[in-house]
């Protein structure tokens, strides 16, 4: 079958091709018109991101030319703007396996290099992560249901605070994540949105590049759209909380503890039954006897007798099983771990009694003597009885 016949671009003017995708139904062919254009013209184009899959699967696509034929192109490009388009009106987009002459070297490095500029130039970066399956639906729906229920609850806290601070921000999300994650009917969500983070998109190379570039994105797959911010968060979350139930350390080969990768969280298989309502965690000892894998009995080692918390800056911690709202996050000078104070009904002020050792993250590596040091915090003497 024969290829498209691309126009030369003018690199001085810092062309580039773009899709004039034609609206249409779900089952009609897919049609394009390719344009040129200069990308300090203001266009509001969009740059699709996708993964380009398996090169010899391949379907058609019809460029409306002078001969208006099909060519073939990769079959994810073809799904993604099938899903992309309107019913009723074009869209104008860059995909780089048609808007980059593949055959022509002089034209894909010079559109290569450009491509930066290609995705900080967009109106939006339309990330395509393929067709339904696996519970997406569910998945989308679940970071969909995340942001506007971040939006509820940052409005309530505005509403009593009448302000919001980064650590507020962060209290919110994890309030809502809490929420979410507490309510047994979203497991499957939950178990959907891993396989989604599993998909070949998230290990594309070009992926940081793109995104981060992006001053909007959205992510798509199959029929359903949500906010990349909403990800991207749910992602951080999820991170927290598996470096939380194993204290952010793991056994090594050589037996010593060491900070686990980032990719140890694909790997980790929590068996949780369900048991996240009010944070709290509880293995039987029958179950840590079935846990066969080193990681599996890392996370029970650290919440055996523990349960998790949040505080009010939204950082996740562990502690004992005794904890109790209200309770205080305590840095002794001279203690190698964070402790869990009370506070004491006394006539004189700051008295409490000890309640025990904790892990909270992101303080467990000095960084709040750090704070201190930059006089973010202060030291108070208090009274332990």
């Amino acid at each position: 079958m024969s290829s498209y016949i691309y126009r030369p671009l003018d690199v001085r003017k810092k062309e580039t091709h773009l899709l004039l995708l034609q609206p249409g139904e779900q089952g009609d062919p897919v049609e394009v018109e390719i344009i040129h254009e200069s990308l300090d013209n203001d266009t509001g184009y969009e740059a699709l991101s996708y993964a380009w899959g398996d090169p010899t699967i391949t379907t058609n696509i019809k460029i409306r030319d002078r001969k208006a034929k099909r060519y073939p192109y990769n079959w994810p490009l073809e799904s993604a703007l099938r899903h992309l388009r309107g019913r009723y009106d074009s869209r104008l987009i860059w995909a780089d396996a048609i808007c980059i002459n593949q055959r022509d070297d002089t034209e894909k490095g010079h559109q290569v290099q450009n491509m930066s500029q290609v995705y900080r130039m967009s109106s939006r970066v339309c990330v395509w992560l393929g067709e339904a399956a696996d519970d997406s639906d569910c998945a989308m729906d679940l970071i969909n249901l995340f942001a506007e229920a971040c939006q509820v609850n940052s409005r309530r806290l505005y509403r009593s605070t009448r302000s919001i601070n980064a650590d507020m921000s962060d209290h919110v999300d994890i309030i809502t994540f809490q929420q979410l994650i507490s309510e047994q009917h979203h497991a499957h969500c939950f178990v959907g949105l891993k396989h989604l983070i599993l998909r070949e998109w998230f290990r594309r190379l070009w992926t940081v590049q793109e995104i981060a570039l992006a001053p909007l994105k959205d992510i798509f797959c199959g029929n359903k759209k949500a906010p990349w911010a909403s990800l991207a968060t749910l992602s951080r979350l999820f991170e927290k909380l598996w470096r939380t139930m194993v204290c952010n350390r793991i056994v090594s080969s050589d037996g010593s503890m060491v900070v686990p990768p980032a990719t140890f969280g694909n790997s980790l298989r929590m068996r949780l039954e369900h048991q996240l309502n009010d944070w709290h965690i509880d293995y039987s000892d029958e179950n840590a006897e079935s846990l066969s894998k080193a990681l599996e009995k890392r996370v029970y080692s650290c919440i055996r007798h523990r349960r998790l918390f949040t505080t009010e800056s939204g950082r996740l911690g562990l502690a004992g099983k005794n904890l109790a709202v209200g309770d205080h996050v305590a840095i002794l000078l001279g203690c190698t771990v964070p402790v869990i104070l009370r506070s004491v009904p006394t006539i004189e002020k700051l008295q409490y009694t000890l309640i025990g050792e904790s892990y909270i993250h992101e303080i467990m590596e000095g960084e709040a003597i750090e704070k201190l040091e930059a006089g973010q915090y202060e030291l108070e003497d208090i009274k332990i009885v």
